[in-house]
């Protein structure tokens, strides 16, 4: 069986909630695969980042005994570097859609939003958008 490649470095320059959710996603993926020890997942974790996302966990964690476990280290890291305009990013977003040129796919596939098609249409249209922020 071959290795799974590594998660890429985070350094913080692209704090895209794209960016977060594949950094995110490739690390669990990485240590999951790696069958890593629990105790060792955070600092693994912490090896894939670079520049002001490094500086930023030796501050928040490098001192702290025992490691937080991977959970609390990766809420942290979203909660710290999702951008505060995440959500005024969404509604641009969906301001700018042209109306009747919607697809079902485009905001399923979205790291900004949803789309709750279990809902009855409405008049706007068929389905109801939820932001996830």
């Amino acid at each position: 069986m071959s290795k799974p490649a590594k998660p890429f470095t985070f350094d913080g320059t692209d704090t895209s909630p794209t960016t977060i959710a594949t950094w995110v996603f490739d690390v669990q993926q990485y240590l999951s695969l790696t069958d890593t020890p629990a105790g060792k997942q955070t600092r693994l974790a912490a090896s894939y980042l670079g520049g002001t996302a490094k500086t930023w966990y030796i501050d928040t964690f490098g001192s702290v005994t025992p490691t937080p476990d991977l959970d609390d280290f990766l809420s942290e890291f979203k909660e710290f570097f999702t951008s505060s305009t995440a959500f005024d990013d969404a509604f641009t977003q969906v301001e700018h859609i042209e109306q009747g040129k919607l697809g079902t796919n485009t905001l399923q596939n979205s790291s900004y939003f949803s789309v709750n098609s279990d809902l009855p249409p409405t008049p706007a249209g068929p389905n109801v958008i939820s932001f996830v922020v």
